[in-house]
């Protein structure tokens, strides 16, 4: 079970609240602080010593409504990760896109599910467990980094920085922006791994600044023949290379394989020859969560890696 999460709950109505804390306490959280108005959570925020983990807004309030709120704890630099589930009776596209606009997680409807509730408080503990887990592991990565840049020498299996290539992150990032995805747009994303098959041998044989200058040019031509609005791809260390494209075109793929390794051929990083590759990149099965699946986006990440993986092993 998650660690026990600190829940702000902010609704106008009372008998929400008290339903709220029911429900809460009987999923094991008891840490719950409740605001009746945008104005006083705001304030609680301010004033709390250890921030909240997750917070639950209804969208109609007098004065500040939920959605105003939810911009408003967006803004503050400290919650700009933590799940915030809007609560709505109105379950209309406007006022969800508005929220997922704002900066909002996820949303239930009133009256409430029990269950549905439920799943979606754990979901969110996911999610805050995993985030506390990658603050830990940045430090790692960051201590690992200062030392690869102190010695000049790069680790085949260690991720690399990749700078000044639009939509490329390094993998922190990227990890980040998956698990902060709402599920509206996470459905209609694909996950996808690339790998260079040959990537000792390309390692062994280059500089250090050869080699990142190589995985950097892949990572642009990757980049910038990516499909979708917000689509990001990282390189993850052992000649793996990762994204998520915002598009649920079936052919994503194979699309994306045929302009790489035309782009690779112009650059003469293919033989002309039979199209033997001076790299040879191996493309994996694209991950989609599908309809209404309840799917880890981390796990749907490792799923895509496997399939590249599985994909090198029968090459």
């Amino acid at each position: 079970m998650c660690k026990q999460m600190k829940i702000l709950a902010v609704d106008d109505d009372e008998t929400i609240l008290d339903l709220l804390n029911i429900i809460l306490e009987q999923e094991g959280h008891t840490d719950l602080v409740m605001s009746n108005s945008g104005r006083h959570a705001l304030g609680l925020i301010d004033k709390a010593l250890r921030p909240f983990d997750c917070i639950l807004l209804d969208i109609q309030m007098p004065c500040m409504d939920g959605i105003e709120l939810c911009a408003k704890i967006r803004a503050n630099p400290i919650y700009e990760n933590t799940p915030i589930i809007m609560i709505t009776a109105m379950a209309t596209k406007n006022y969800i896109n508005r929220a997922f606009a704002a900066g909002a997680s996820d949303y239930i409807t009133k009256p409430f599910d029990v269950l549905e509730l439920g799943s979606r408080i754990k979901i969110a503990g996911t999610m805050v467990a995993k985030q506390r887990h990658l603050i830990k592991k940045s430090h790692v990565i960051e201590a690992l980094n200062e030392e690869l840049t102190k010695s000049d020498h790069h680790n085949v299996f260690e991720p690399l920085n990749i700078e000044n290539v639009d939509r490329v992150v390094d993998y922190l990032t990227f990890e980040k922006h998956i698990l902060q995805l709402p599920h509206s747009t996470l459905f209609s994303s694909q996950m996808f791994a690339i790998k260079i098959a040959n990537i000792r041998r390309m390692h062994t044989r280059s500089s250090t600044a050869k080699f990142k200058s190589t995985i950097t040019d892949i990572a642009d031509i990757i980049a910038k023949n990516l499909l979708g609005n917000g689509s990001r791809i990282s390189y993850r260390g052992n000649g793996v290379f990762v994204g998520i494209a915002h598009t649920s075109n079936n052919l994503m793929l194979e699309n994306l394989k045929t302009l790489i390794n035309n782009e690779m051929m112009n650059l003469g990083m293919l033989n002309s020859k039979a199209m033997q590759p001076k790299i040879d990149l191996i493309f994996g099965k694209a991950k989609t969560p599908g309809v209404f699946a309840k799917r880890d986006s981390l796990g749907l990440l490792q799923e895509a890696i496997n399939s590249v993986e599985e994909s090198v092993a029968v090459a």
